[in-house]
């Protein structure tokens, strides 16, 4: 992803100080990167982003990430205490 399109995704959910945005107190926010299995891999609960030019820095509640443009995928927002379906690949 270039950062151009990731800066674009930001500003359409986030809240920018500078180059860091930050996300509403009831919002969960994953980043999705690329996986190694071909599929995107998240990076959850991300606190805040911080934009560099190279580079991005995600910062969560127990761990910073700082990965390039070129990994990101997309991002996944979800709203707190919302029902969310989970599948286990079991029929009954």
């Amino acid at each position: 992803m270039t950062r151009e399109l990731f800066v674009s995704m930001l500003a359409t959910r986030g809240t920018a100080d500078g180059t860091t945005y930050t996300f509403a107190n009831d919002s969960l926010v994953d980043v999705l990167i690329a996986g190694a299995s071909g599929g995107p891999t998240p990076i959850p609960k991300i606190a805040s982003i911080s934009l560099e030019d190279a580079f991005v820095v995600l910062t969560g509640e127990e761990n910073e990430y700082i990965l390039p443009y070129e990994v990101l995928v997309g991002l996944k927002l979800t709203k707190r205490g919302e029902a969310t379906t989970s599948r286990t690949g079991f029929r009954s």
